[in-house]
């Protein structure tokens, strides 16, 4: 358990729960444009991503057919629920749907990981549920570690994920490939490969001195905040977003090397609960704007105020109970199914 990596998925995830209510106050209110920056939360998941995949195969005999069975089972079934009722929320709130027309085809493609253009607006690749973007190039990137896999040492190993994903993304913009090609294939796909690159330095047993590691997680906090009124998009983010992601993740892990990060046990909870903050805020954001909406509460302040309050609590709350009663149960399931890759009980702090 490397406590830092857990709290830092439990901030990742409430910045993004923090962005898709300021979303809904933005609407009503003129509050300053550096919310956006909650969006960045996927930029520190998907570094975190990379690392946590490093860390958990690193020396060991893992084949690639073991390893994405142990992803698939980890990440799908959950995913799939959530898309499942998302699909069917316009028939009860289109509030909660965004919009989002029940298009069996785009369903089919969500289910599969394949991205599709969204109903709503065709230039972006959405699933049906809408953050599941994110999880399509989980999985594209899982599919590539697998892979990868095959190579006979470590640093081959290493060289190998780099040089596909850094050629990827050259390609992608060389060639500038349209449609699904050339969004697998944006420069987020580096943020993937820098979680490698930290893993492989520091398995491999580099030591970065601790007034460093200070100096890289408060650089890159400061960063990203100082960064959040650029509208980034999946081309630029990389550059905004992912390179201050790249310090933070960098700096929380050799602070905890070198024993300055403590136990918290909520902040630990919220870490393991992260996958399914990420997964259902949404709903509960959506639910509690519905009341919003229902009883007029808008119109002030004090109102704006609480509904991001009621927001961001409804969130973790919802979130609470899908790890307790229905992500953990899914993963005890998956765990009767088949066991962990070598023989060891599958972790919940792997998600992401």
């Amino acid at each position: 358990m490397i406590y830092s990596i857990q709290y830092l998925r439990a901030l990742a995830a409430c910045m993004v729960v923090f962005f898709h209510a300021a979303d809904h106050l933005v609407k009503y209110f003129a509050i300053p444009s550096v919310y956006a920056v909650g969006a960045a939360g996927v930029d520190i998941f998907f570094v975190i991503s990379g690392l946590i995949m490093w860390l958990t195969t690193a020396g060991k005999p893992i084949s690639p057919g073991s390893f994405m069975w142990r992803r698939i089972t980890r990440i799908v079934p959950l995913y799939w629920l959530v898309t499942l009722v998302m699909f069917a929320m316009p028939f009860v709130s289109g509030t909660i749907a965004g919009g989002m027309p029940a298009d069996p085809n785009h369903l089919l493609a969500s289910m599969l990981f394949i991205p599709r253009p969204s109903p709503v607006d065709p230039s972006m690749y959405f699933p049906v549920y809408t953050p599941g973007w994110t999880i399509n190039f989980e999985m594209f990137f899982y599919v590539i570690f697998s892979l990868c896999l095959l190579a006979s040492t470590a640093s081959l190993r290493a060289g190998a994920l780099l040089a596909a994903l850094t050629g990827l993304v050259a390609a992608g913009l060389i060639l500038s490939p349209g449609g699904v090609l050339g969004w697998l294939a944006s420069p987020i796909l580096l943020e993937f490969a820098a979680g490698v690159a930290i893993g492989a330095m520091y398995t491999s047993g580099v030591v970065l001195p601790r007034t460093l590691a200070w100096i890289a997680l408060i650089g890159g906090g400061l960063a990203l905040l100082g960064l959040g009124l650029a509208g980034a998009t999946l081309h630029t983010r990389v550059i905004l977003w992912g390179i201050p992601a790249i310090f933070i993740v960098l700096g929380a892990l050799y602070l905890e090397r070198h024993g300055a990060v403590r136990e918290v046990p909520f902040l630990r909870l919220l870490g393991d609960a992260s996958y399914s903050l990420y997964l259902t805020h949404l709903f509960a954001v959506g639910a509690v704007a519905v009341v919003w909406h229902k009883f007029d509460l808008w119109h002030t302040t004090e109102g704006g105020a609480a509904f991001f309050l009621a927001a961001f609590a409804a969130s973790i709350v919802l979130a609470l109970l899908s790890y307790f009663y229905v992500e953990t149960p899914l993963l005890k399931l998956s765990r009767i199914l088949r066991p962990g890759i070598i023989g060891q009980p599958v972790k919940s702090n792997t998600a992401l």
